[in-house]
């Protein structure tokens, strides 16, 4: 999900081209020297993943060419597929993950990996843009990553395809074991405070029940978060320790769209996402 933080002199200005490129990778994010390979914070085996890379789509998107820095006028992209560790998946805060100028979207990964490594997360797009800066006077449609067939866009690129290639960061994931899980304390790694949890109905229309087995929390708080970061709900609740619990929420102010959810105690947390379709 999208997140307020603060970053260090260094920070900034290593991460000035992704940023400009209109990209926002989650806080705890760590990038190399040029900032055009980023690792995300780290996944963890036995536990959901929930975080989101934000795109501020601007009006055109900068690439160097021949020594000259050349402004491409965008018109859209569409994601199209992006490379995850097993037990993972993608959605996106936009339809169909569409994308056009001076818009703003997430690129939601979630999920529960099941082995651990260092995996790239290849993302894969259709991208529209004005080809005039490039000399040609028509729209040019690619994919990324792009590996030529589009004659007037190679003779304008003179076989440099990572002109367009590298406008997209190359993004990293790091799943750890479960026991390196700074959020979950040695005695809660056995301690299955939501196991059993079901949100019924999902996609919901009205009132959405979060129900869960707690075995030892005495308080519980809620966020439920759309896919930008912004919170729209959250309460504290009190927990019935060792019992079934159901806590109701009305989503009848919300408006249609996925949303996340998290549900967590002083040391452990579940999360997921939660459909309105009124």
């Amino acid at each position: 999900m999208r997140k307020v933080f603060t970053l260090s002199l260094f920070a900034l200005l290593t991460v000035s081209l992704s940023f400009a490129q209109g990209f926002e990778p989650p806080a705890g994010s760590t990038y190399n020297a040029d900032s055009t390979e980023i690792t995300l914070p780290s996944a963890y085996l036995d536990a959901n993943y929930l975080d989101s890379i934000i795109f501020d789509v601007p009006e055109s998107f900068t690439v160097e060419l021949g020594g000259q820095s050349l402004d491409l006028p965008f018109n859209f992209a569409q994601i199209t597929g992006v490379v995850l560790p097993t037990g993972m998946s993608y959605d996106c805060s936009v339809p169909s993950c569409y994308f056009e100028p001076n818009t703003s979207g997430g690129v939601v990964l979630s999920g529960i990996p099941v082995e651990t490594g260092l995996y790239e997360l290849a993302l894969s797009a259709a991208v529209s843009i004005n080809g005039a800066p490039l000399g040609i006077n028509i729209d040019v449609d690619f994919n990324i990553p792009y590996t030529g067939g589009n004659v007037l866009l190679d003779l304008a690129l003179n076989g440099d395809y990572s002109v367009l290639n590298d406008v997209i960061p190359t993004f990293f994931i790091n799943v750890e074991p479960a026991e390196n899980n700074p959020n979950l304390s040695i005695d809660s790694k056995n301690i299955e405070n939501f196991d059993r949890f079901v949100v019924s109905p999902n996609p919901a229309a009205g009132i959405a029940s979060f129900s869960f087995y707690n075995n030892n929390a005495k308080y519980l708080s809620l966020y439920i978060y759309d896919l930008l970061g912004n919170l729209v709900y959250t309460d504290q609740l009190k927990g019935s320790v060792q019992s079934e619990q159901t806590y109701n929420v009305n989503t009848s102010s919300f408006k249609n769209g996925v949303y996340l959810y998290k549900l967590s105690t002083s040391n452990v947390s579940h999360s997921g996402r939660l459909v309105v379709n009124k």
